[in-house]
């Protein structure tokens, strides 16, 4: 991937710090909200540890990856940033990805709870923990929502980029740039 200094930036301060710190509070938070009556929060209770976390997992990355292909498309142009280009600066993998929002939003929700929910609660079994307190809950809800908004709304973003540079192009009389290999 080559991108200018501008697009680095962009991307690492407007789609990875960002949304670390805007997740992890605002999850926190809402942890804390939700479960202040409950505490401590036990592994398989109603609210559970075990129960939030898949649905974390799901719910986050989809509501994330859907705001982030409007806000990154929205901030790249109001920050006058050169387009991304698919198969320059966006990585193959990426593009593969679905061409709907929703189908994107959906397939990396349902990836990250596949791939990363029994790792986490079998983790967490195999760590002995069978409750926690609200404090150490809303900690590790803040901890999981900023990792997963650091690890899915640069990935949202780049292929929200690559559609704009491709609308663009479009728009202008130009062909999509061909995708490399």
């Amino acid at each position: 991937m080559v991108l200018s200094s501008a697009q680095r930036s962009f991307l690492v301060k407007d789609q990875v710090i960002g949304p670390i710190v805007i997740n992890a509070l605002l999850n926190g938070g809402l942890a804390w909200l939700a479960l202040r009556h409950h505490a401590p929060v036990t592994m398989g209770g109603d609210p559970g540890i075990a129960r939030d976390v898949l649905g974390t997992l799901f719910i986050l990355p989809f509501l994330v990856a859907l705001i982030a292909n409007r806000l990154a498309k929205h901030g790249a142009q109001s920050k006058g940033l050169e387009p991304f280009r698919f198969g320059i600066e966006v990585p193959a993998w990426v593009r593969r990805l679905p061409s709907g929002r929703y189908a994107r939003a959906a397939l990396l929700g349902l990836v990250a709870l596949v791939v990363l929910g029994p790792v986490l609660i079998g983790l967490l079994k195999a760590l002995g923990v069978e409750a926690m307190s609200l404090g150490a809950f809303v900690v590790f809800k803040a901890v999981l929502a900023g990792a997963l908004a650091g690890v899915v709304t640069p990935v949202s973003a780049l292929y929200a980029l690559g559609e704009l540079a491709s609308e663009q192009g479009a728009r202008y009389g130009r062909t999509k740039v061909a995708p490399a290999e």
